[in-house]
């Protein structure tokens, strides 16, 4: 599968998950979820460079939005410090989000040259 194909694949994924998902209704909190899932722990950046792999550009301003509102339900942890926040997943993901998860990493892979 190609890497264009991949991420469609994951993209139409985020969107099926978002559809049915009221905290989720937002494919870039799915695939915040999925990030941090298919990292163990992020940091922002981490979770930026992510995103950015699967939808070119992301808005810094949109991103703290919706990392702040998982953060706010629960589902989202912040830990370490107030100027270097690492997030991890607060309750185990939903096998939807693992399975995700498990395509970024495969997508990572394929970039990496492996």
């Amino acid at each position: 599968m190609s890497r264009i194909e991949m991420v469609r694949r994951i993209l139409a994924e985020a969107d099926r998950i978002a559809g049915e998902h009221e905290l989720l209704s937002h494919r870039v909190r799915v695939l915040i979820l999925a990030a941090v899932s298919a990292l163990g722990e992020a940091s922002w950046t981490d979770i930026k460079t992510v995103l950015e792999k699967l939808l070119g550009p992301v808005n810094p301003n949109t991103l703290a939005f919706h990392i702040r509102k998982l953060v706010g339900e629960g589902v989202l942890e912040r830990i370490g410090s107030h100027e270097s926040p690492i997030y991890k997943l607060a309750k185990r993901p939903s096998k939807e989000i693992i399975e995700l998860a498990k395509e970024i990493k495969n997508l990572a892979s394929k970039q990496d040259g492996g």
